[in-house]
């Protein structure tokens, strides 16, 4: 929905897309005509080797690679709130079996504040 929204703001301009080596392109893609994106790589994503992690009651996941990082090292405790925050995260935490998890309602940080206080810890 976001990004047919941006396509139809942008009407017949044109948008440069500074992403990573591994971007979904989720709002690229939703332009029929697709002269009117450039993409322009300006970090990559790396999976890091070595993890230390501490022990957490709420698990936030940003990216897909973070989701697919965590759980090639890591497993969710049944007691641990998982939030992806988005539905491309939250597919990549179904591939990898976790169906408990939160979205929240708003994009942003605020989103995420009120979906968190709203957990129950």
């Amino acid at each position: 929905m976001t990004a047919q929204e941006f396509v139809k703001t942008i009407r017949k301009s044109t948008c440069l897309f500074p992403i990573s080596n591994i971007s979904n392109r989720t709002i690229q893609k939703a332009f029929i005509d697709q002269n009117q994106v450039s993409d322009i790589v300006v970090y990559s994503t790396k999976e890091k080797q070595e993890l230390s992690v501490p022990q957490a009651d709420v698990l936030i996941f940003t990216s897909p690679s973070n989701v697919r990082s965590y759980y090639s090292r890591c497993n969710v405790d049944s007691k641990q709130q998982v939030i992806a925050i988005g539905p491309s995260t939250g597919k990549e935490l179904l591939k990898n079996g976790i169906v408990d998890y939160h979205i929240p309602n708003e994009v942003g940080e605020m989103g995420l504040i009120d979906l968190v206080a709203g957990l129950r810890l």
